[in-house]
């Protein structure tokens, strides 16, 4: 049913129809009765009226401001949401447009192309992105065979296309993998804050070796810990946790912590160091279940600072990886017209609660 449709049966005009829908009836310009406009909507709801999103975000006079919000699928959902709610929320009281979309991985020049088409020209990115390159980040590259190969062609060629539509479009990395492409990288239209997450688990995982509480276990998670093992800051290969993304991060959660309490047997460690508080929190759970105390037999940190973490059996401690912070710094910066953002790699923020404690 469209607004003609609705006037014609209620006998006003388009004009009057359109305004109780927009809930304007108190402008001065229209004084429209309140029992007339209650009558309208409640018309408009019985027979399903559903107005046209895109053209009420055109005549809006900050249509401009119109922010895209997106993930990967494969990072996970409940991995971001807490900082795309705060984000949303924000974006809401600022009375700002916004659209949410999720992206396949090798897939991020078609989102951004679908925020093109809604006339959408600022994009936050929430999940770990980092630029194709052979030098800073060479695992993303490697051709094992021919399905690895065709994988690391797809990944070079949307990168292509996303260089091309970031000619008129920004995409404001707030989780980005430094270091930057060794030529670089993309020159226009990306914004980078971020961290070098090979850099920050060597310094995290020889800062636990030095005060003690090694040995280390990860779960895989920057590529670089097989390296890591043969720089000596984890002991075996049996303290690296490889990761299936396409499960329940909580029931991978349990699933390791069923494997680590197997694991201690033969291969002891201090300190369990996890890349997601979700998995963590299964971790605890299957620890907790089989007599381990935490922190005082196994330490375990996790990442992301979740709104559960103060909640979970053993409050986590963790780290702020600062997603939200730079977002809101985006929104608010294109709220007042700000016109340049710059690349900004800096530390993440460490949460002390009860799993962990650092001497």
């Amino acid at each position: 049913m469209t607004i003609r449709e609705i006037a014609q049966e209620l006998g006003f005009s388009t004009t009057t129809v359109s305004v109780c829908l927009a809930g304007r009836e108190n402008d001065p310009r229209y004084r429209i009765l309140p029992q007339k406009a209650e009558r309208i909507r409640e018309y408009a709801r019985e027979h399903g009226y559903i107005p046209n999103l895109n053209a009420k975000k055109l005549r809006k006079p900050d249509a401009g401001l119109s922010v895209g919000l997106l993930f990967r699928e494969q990072a996970g959902m409940e991995r971001q949401f807490h900082s795309m709610n705060r984000v949303m929320t924000h974006l809401a009281n600022l009375d700002m447009n916004y659209q949410v979309l999720a992206h396949r991985d090798r897939n991020l020049a078609e989102a951004l192309g679908l925020f093109k088409g809604l006339q959408v020209r600022h994009v936050i990115a929430f999940s770990p992105l980092a630029e194709p390159c052979c030098v800073n980040h060479p695992n993303m590259l490697r051709r094992i065979n021919a399905e690895s190969s065709r994988r690391v062609d797809e990944f070079i060629n949307d990168w292509k296309y996303v260089e091309i539509l970031l000619q008129d479009m920004t995409l404001y990395s707030v989780n980005y993998l430094f270091p930057r492409p060794a030529d670089g990288g993309i020159q226009r239209g990306l914004v980078r804050m971020g961290t070098d997450i090979g850099r920050f688990m060597r310094l995290w995982i020889k800062r636990i070796n030095d005060s003690g509480l090694g040995p280390v276990v990860v779960a895989s998670w920057c590529g670089e810990e097989e390296q890591m093992l043969r720089e000596g800051l984890l002991r075996c290969p049996e303290h690296i946790l490889y990761l299936k993304f396409s499960r329940n991060r909580y029931e991978e959660g349990i699933r390791f912590g069923q494997q680590l309490c197997k694991l201690y047997k033969t291969h002891p460690f201090r300190t369990v160091f996890v890349g997601s508080d979700s998995l963590a929190a299964g971790i605890m759970t299957r620890l907790l279940d089989n007599g381990f105390r935490i922190p005082e037999d196994v330490g375990v940190l996790g990442f992301g600072n979740d709104d559960g973490c103060g909640c979970f059996r053993v409050p986590l401690s963790t780290f702020d990886c600062n997603i939200a912070k730079n977002a809101l710094e985006i929104v608010d910066g294109l709220a007042s017209h700000r016109t340049a953002f710059e690349d900004r790699e800096e530390d993440f923020t460490y949460i002390e609660r009860a799993s962990f404690r650092m001497p």
